[in-house]
């Protein structure tokens, strides 16, 4: 194996063991129960891009937004938005 192939194959293992243990790890599905996967999101609406992308992403990985907070596990509020 030539040295850049062997090199190369090292840093890929040196960053996958970096990611893995800083806690890192590729989207999926949240672990938990479906309480612990549920949100209220304030300060901004469905209309708003941020929220929409976050709606997607939490939905993709299992979990939702309520509107009630007996049925929440945490606030996500939106204070400010930028577009770019």
């Amino acid at each position: 194996m030539p040295v850049t192939a062997l090199t190369a194959r090292i840093g890929v293992l040196l960053l996958a063991a970096t990611l893995a243990g800083c806690g890192f790890h590729l989207r999926g599905s949240m672990p938990g129960s479906t309480k612990d996967k549920t949100f209220i999101v304030t300060g901004a609406g469905p209309s708003n891009p941020v929220y929409a992308s976050f709606a997607t992403a939490l939905q993709t990985a299992g979990g939702s937004i309520t509107k009630n907070p007996a049925q929440a596990s945490g606030i996500i509020e939106i204070v400010r938005t930028k577009q770019i």
